[in-house]
């Protein structure tokens, strides 16, 4: 039986998962030793760590006469409880990161967070926390969410519909490591790496114009604001679109532009995409997880030869079967386009990739390593959620160490380079109306993806302290607005509790944490095999 008490009000639903019944499958498969009433993990940590919770029951065998009757006992066998898993998840900071992810979603809706004045739509979102140093998954949240104690007895065809039904936005999902999001401007620290790589120098200004022309396509900055001559640490301070559509349409030149070079392009932008992480798992210890999404020249190509048929079909057809007319030409224009030269991965394709747009597309989590990474001097943790597994009778039957995904490709210069340029945006650039004062160095950036026909995707990656980098926290807000207007605040509300600030100070005696940092020791099993849980104060 399980029994999910939610400390603090943390649900921590997606995280945990929940138990199904064994299927006829699974029961008719004689290894498994499942009997027809055994219930499975079926998502979350009840998952993956299935063989680890699961105990083995027991039973007794009776001997029978004739007429049914019990004349003695054959065999006996006591049961043997499942073992405890141990999570690096706090419930404290988990409580406030689910509040804070819920109330800026709800503020967003209502019109009072930044460029959503008359409300925006903020249809889901998620919050993660890592330790910078090891990976360690601290707090994650998904909106919405759902009580798992649904699932405790076995949940009803109603509430199962609810869970899944996309006009209620899916609860069942864990935006986290299992929804896709263009990353737009939080991207920009990968660029800028793939820049160096691709030959630019930091030391060079960049014209920082109100637009930039790929074609005949005009491509504007946010609110057309134009800053001049400046440098990558500026435009990434104050997120500078036209600065990296042209690093990413001029490696797309030196690439050989339409007509790729003599023994393939370089492209630098997508290889360092790559090399983060990007259109890859984390191997985080939770099913589901997606890859996203990073698309290079030989993917456009692919796609092209596979729906060529059908982008020609319509070209000639049309859509004539959509009533909205203007759609229709819309659609007809781009099959025309596809139609002739679908396949080719055109300038506009490298200006987009450079500034996060496009048809890239990370997961909260993904951009939660990669800001781990610029943060703790490059290496790449897989997230941890499992921190040990121990018995009933409190002996330790396995430690989950840090494991490493690899090293990002930069430069010690480089990488410093973008640790200043994340700090400056906390204090000089589009993070400064919330952290320029903050007692906490906080280094940052923000995202604010634009995607057609919805409003545009929130989002604010950081690391705190600057100087020594202890947590990594990453909001997302889906249809959310700015970044800095409604992701932000959320983020801040998570250090404020942290790092326990108070007004224009910080102190230890104040942070939702024992002393101001995460716990380390194991939990203390007491003698009839119940764990002693803390106690947590509501939030």
């Amino acid at each position: 039986m399980r029994d999910y008490p939610a400390p603090g009000g943390a649900k921590s639903a997606h995280v945990l998962g929940y138990l199904g019944p064994v299927s006829d499958k699974e029961y008719s498969d004689g290894s498994s030793g499942f009997r027809r009433t055994d219930l499975i993990g079926r998502a979350g940590l009840e998952a993956t760590y299935d063989t680890y919770l699961r105990g083995v029951p027991g039973f007794k065998s009776l001997a029978v006469n004739n007429a049914g009757s019990v004349t003695g006992t054959v065999e006996t066998q006591d049961a043997t409880p499942g073992n405890y898993v141990v999570t690096n998840l706090d419930a404290r900071v988990q409580a406030v990161a689910e509040k804070a992810l819920k109330t800026q979603i709800m503020a967003a809706r209502a019109g009072t967070t930044y460029n959503c004045g008359g409300g925006c739509r903020a249809d889901s979102g998620s919050v993660v926390v890592l330790n910078a140093k090891t990976g360690a998954v601290v707090a994650m949240a998904s909106y919405p969410s759902y009580d798992p104690n649904v699932w405790v007895g076995g949940v009803s065809q109603k509430e199962y519909r609810s869970l899944t039904d996309p006009s209620s936005n899916t609860p069942l999902l864990s935006r986290a490591w299992a929804g896709e999001y263009i990353p737009a401007s939080t991207f920009k620290v990968i660029s800028t790496a793939a820049a160096v790589r691709a030959g630019e120098s930091v030391n060079s200004l960049y014209d920082c114009a109100r637009e930039y022309k790929v074609g005949n396509l005009t491509k504007k900055n946010f609110e057309s604001e134009a800053f001049g001559p400046i440098t990558i640490r500026r435009a990434i301070e104050v997120s500078c679109n036209t600065v990296f559509y042209g690093l990413g349409y001029d490696a797309w030149v030196r690439d050989g532009g339409l007509s790729p070079k003599a023994g393939g392009a370089d492209e630098w932008f997508v290889k360092t995409a790559r090399d983060f992480g990007l259109g890859s798992l984390t191997n985080v210890d939770l099913p589901g997880e997606r890859p996203g999404r990073v698309v290079d020249r030989a993917d456009v190509l692919k796609r092209w030869k596979d729906n060529k048929a059908t982008y020609c079909k319509r070209a000639k057809t049309g859509y004539p079967e959509i009533g909205d007319r203007t759609r229709a030409r819309l659609l007809t224009a781009f099959a025309k386009e596809n139609c002739v030269d679908g396949g080719q991965y055109k300038g506009g394709f490298a200006a987009d990739f450079a500034i996060g747009q496009g048809e890239t597309a990370v997961t909260p989590l993904q951009m939660a390593t990669v800001y781990a990474a610029i943060a703790n001097g490059g290496t790449l943790w897989e997230p941890q959620v499992a921190k040990a597994v121990i018995s009933p009778s409190g002996k330790v039957i396995k430690k989950f160490e840090p494991k490493s995904n690899g090293k990002i490709p930069v430069d010690k210069a480089t990488l410093q380079y973008i640790q200043r340029s994340l700090r400056g945006v906390a204090t000089n650039g589009t993070g400064k109306g919330l952290f320029k004062d903050f007692p906490v160095a906080v280094s940052a950036k923000t995202g604010s993806g634009q995607v057609t026909g919805k409003d545009d995707t929130s989002w604010f990656d950081s690391y705190a302290p600057s100087n020594n980098p202890q947590y990594v926290v990453v909001m997302m807000v889906s249809q959310g607005g700015t970044g800095a207007g409604t992701s932000g605040p959320g983020v801040k509300k998570i250090y404020q509790a942290l790092f326990g600030v108070k007004g224009s100070s910080a102190s230890p005696s104040k942070s939702v944490l024992p002393g101001g940092r995460l716990p380390t020791a194991l939990p203390t099993i007491g003698k009839d095999g119940s764990i002693k849980r803390p106690a947590v104060a509501k939030r």
